[in-house]
């Protein structure tokens, strides 16, 4: 239930895995993440669903808070509803090429700013 972060600020790095589909096996975390998380260059990666339980976010020594980039077949963000409130830093998506909302979002009420 509980995530550590590395010397940079990063909680869960998740990058590079090309045949993962799905973080459901994440679904046991609960509450703040003190650190960023960051999902990147997962070309099979579907969904977030398993993140869910996470509602706050911290971010990293550079201001991210979230990025997620390169997900190629990612198609939602939905696993990210228990999130509420503000982000201290930046939120990052970009290059999902099949992610058509970002419904799942919705708990965010402000986005802080990365340096």
């Amino acid at each position: 239930e509980n995530v550590g972060m590395d010397d940079k600020g990063h909680c869960i790095w998740i990058s590079g895995n090309d045949a993962l589909q799905s973080v459901e096996g994440l679904a046991g975390l609960r509450g703040s993440l003190p650190g960023a998380l960051f999902i990147k260059g997962n070309r099979k990666l579907l969904s977030l669903h398993g993140l869910e339980g996470v509602e706050n976010v911290g971010m990293d020594d550079k201001g991210h808070c979230i990025w997620i980039s390169g997900n190629d077949a990612l198609q939602s963000v939905e696993g990210l509803a228990g999130l509420r409130g503000s982000l201290p830093g930046a939120l990052f998506i970009k290059g999902n090429r099949k992610l058509l909302s970002l419904h799942g979002l919705e708990g965010v009420e402000n986005v802080g700013m990365d340096d």
